[in-house]
């Protein structure tokens, strides 16, 4: 006996990348929340615990729980996110995601420029320390780096730019869907104030490039250059 949930064909997704792609018909969004609910619970989780070795698997489990439950009821197909065979090898995407590795260079200028504009405003015994990690302690964590490099880049531009705004978009349009979906995305990275503000406006920039990509690949490869310097460069405020 089928699911109810699960295999709707009306409530397919049919919206994907692309600045003239269509909405669709209005989706259910049912089992849209109650992944939203599992993603706010593993969210608090790691919240409470992020210091823990298990925070990261709670959150990144969550995310493909709620990934793999929007896969089964909406049905999208791998074009509609540009992750297929024909858009990854195109020019245009290559040029597209070396926009987006542009601006993560600008992100993160921006970041450590502030850091040095503190230590330039902040009173004398304030400093600020950059350099590289020692290489073994990147090499005795790979799984750590694979993590932060790989499996959280992808999941997370998979949730925001992928289902999320895919979701958001068929049901009300492109612009709110852009907003919500940033919205959430800063959200995600409230633990650090500034961080989760640029990143507000870094995630509507990953939507543009996407679209104009047809394809998650431009946020994946600026999100993952993003976490593999943060990963082998130190930064800190004393």
């Amino acid at each position: 006996m089928s699911d109810p949930w699960i295999n709707n064909k009306a409530q397919r997704l049919v919206a994907g990348l692309g600045d003239d792609q269509p909405e669709g018909p209005k989706l259910d969004m049912t089992v849209f929340l109650f992944g939203v609910a599992i993603l706010l619970f593993g969210g608090l989780y790691y919240a409470a615990f992020k210091s823990e070795a298990g925070g990261d698997l709670v959150i990144y489990g969550s995310l493909t729980a709620f990934c793999v439950i929007l896969q089964r009821e909406y049905q999208p197909r791998l074009r509609q996110f540009g992750l297929s065979r024909v858009p990854l090898r195109s020019r245009k995407t290559l040029a597209w995601v070396e926009a987006g590795l542009a601006l993560t260079a600008a992100d993160l200028g921006f970041i450590f420029g502030l850091g040095y504009l503190a230590l330039v405003l902040l009173p004398p015994h304030h400093t600020v320390t950059a350099g590289l990690q020692p290489l073994s302690r990147v090499v005795r964590r790979p799984f750590g780096l694979m993590v932060a490099v790989v499996i959280g880049p992808v999941l997370e531009e998979l949730f925001t730019r992928g289902y999320l705004y895919l979701v958001l978009r068929q049901n009300l349009g492109r612009r709110r869907a852009a907003l919500i979906s940033s919205t959430v995305f800063a959200v995600m990275h409230i633990d650090k104030p500034l961080v989760a503000v640029v990143f507000f406006f870094t995630s509507l920039i990953y939507i543009y490039l996407d679209n104009k990509a047809r394809s998650l690949a431009p946020s994946i490869a600026a999100h993952a250059s993003y976490n593999l310097i943060l990963s082998v460069i130190t930064f800190h405020l004393t």
